[in-house]
């Protein structure tokens, strides 16, 4: 009798180790992405991601579409602005819709790129927000969805934010906000609650992003500290004539 129950035991465990060699055998056959680092380069009035992919699997991976789910963006006040290792195999042009329709937007580019097994890969999406003003910035905030394979295998990004042109987005420090003490009343209190509008939106768009630039992130905090001195300084403003 417990030769027989022993028997059936072996049976039912052998099966149970022959249906995980089977799967894992079958998991090792595809091909999995791994999002290894997604950065900014800023290029001129636009802005490039910078995207870096590894094939961890035992197939190779056909990258067929990139989706950019954009999740908020916003048009900052108009200025004037100047103009590894790993090398990039190619760039793709994106054209991103204007901020002010931006949010909730679905932004699809197809891909051709295939990355063996075991091998990286590395390429860049320029990216080109409306530009319907002179020294126009904008802040977007996005996830990315690549898809490959026949099954559409899908790898998806942390939520990241970056600007356009990154080099330009910049906030005053409450140090500098006091010199527009000295400029006429009006025209003070106009900058201020510009000022506040833009820092408002930015600290809202960045604050709930995963990754950004180390500059984007001393963005953030420098817009912190200045709407904190903002209504300070509103105070401080003397009485217009009348």
């Amino acid at each position: 009798m417990l030769a027989a129950i022993l028997g059936v035991a072996g049976a039912v465990m052998a099966a149970v180790i022959g249906a995980w060699a089977v799967l894992r055998a079958r998991r090792q056959s595809e091909a999995e992405l791994e999002l290894v680092d997604v950065s900014v380069a800023g290029r001129s009035a636009d802005v490039a991601l910078d995207l870096k992919l590894r094939n961890i699997g035992n197939r190779p991976a056909v990258l067929k579409r990139l989706h950019i789910h954009v999740q908020q963006a916003v048009r900052l006040r108009p200025r004037e602005v100047e103009a590894a290792a790993l090398a990039s195999s190619a760039t793709y042009d994106v054209d991103l819709p204007a901020p002010e329709n931006a949010s909730g937007a679905l932004v699809a580019k197809d891909l051709s790129q295939v990355i063996a097994p075991g091998e990286a890969d590395r390429f860049l999406m320029q990216l080109s927000a409306d530009n319907g003003q002179l020294g126009s910035r904008f802040v977007y905030r996005v996830r990315l969805e690549l898809i490959y394979n026949a099954d559409d295998r899908r790898v998806i990004s942390r939520s990241l934010a970056f600007g356009c042109p990154d080099a330009s987005i910049d906030v005053h420090t409450p140090e500098h906000l006091e010199a527009f003490l000295h400029i006429p009343p009006e025209r003070a209190r106009s900058i201020f609650d510009a000022l506040e509008r833009d820092y408002l939106l930015l600290v809202e768009i960045l604050s709930q992003a995963e990754v950004m630039s180390p500059r984007l992130r001393n963005v953030l905090e420098d817009a912190q500290a200045s709407l904190r001195v903002l209504p300070v300084l509103r105070e401080r403003i003397p009485p217009g004539p009348g």
